[in-house]
């Protein structure tokens, strides 16, 4: 596959395989320290605003996902929703895993 923005060879299928992790944004108790394990608690604007801006800089870097996993948490989930669009992966293809 190529980047659309600079014409690139990205695709991960090619002969190299990138892995990349990404942690989901930050939610209020984050903020004030507390611990949340597996608790289902929402994003706040910071973290959204931390995930977009990871999401323009992967595209900037003309990087290209084959796909994108969460858990099936809401601040991962919403996470990897803000990264898709803005790499422009179909937000349909993103595989939860249970």
């Amino acid at each position: 596959m190529a980047c659309a923005r600079c014409g690139a060879q990205t695709s991960t299928k090619g002969p190299l395989t990138r892995v990349s992790f990404m942690r989901h944004g930050q939610c209020d108790w984050n903020k004030q320290h507390i611990c949340i394990g597996s608790l289902d608690v929402p994003m706040n604007d910071t973290g959204r605003e931390q995930v977009r801006s990871t999401g323009a800089q992967l595209r900037e870097s003309c990087v290209v996902s084959d796909f994108i996993v969460s858990s099936p948490l809401q601040r991962p989930i919403e996470s990897a929703s803000i990264v898709a669009r803005e790499i422009g992966f179909d937000l349909n293809e993103i595989k939860v895993q249970e």
